[in-house]
């Protein structure tokens, strides 16, 4: 086998990387930076959802660690920033 065999194979080897690269990477790269977006864009008062689908008010953030109300009760849960799922 000589390099002119190889090269169309390489070369669609490289293009079917590539379209993986556009197709599946990138969007999951887009889709990340706007959780994380949303995520830090928190604030006190927010009615959120956490991803185990605790669904609560924000009363207090330390650094990356909200106290959630989650029930007329008053009771509180603690819970890291990245756990948000969506703000309600």
């Amino acid at each position: 086998m000589n390099w002119e065999m190889l090269a169309p194979i390489f070369l669609y080897i490289g293009i079917i990387g590539l379209s993986f690269y556009a197709l599946l990477y990138l969007p999951q790269k887009k889709q990340r930076k706007k959780i994380e977006l949303m995520q830090q864009s928190v604030k006190d008062g927010d009615h959120v959802v956490t991803i185990g689908g605790i669904v609560g008010t924000v009363l207090q953030i330390d650094r990356d660690v909200l106290v959630l109300e989650v029930s007329e009760h008053q009771d509180q849960l603690r819970v890291v920033r990245s756990a948000i799922q969506k703000i309600v």
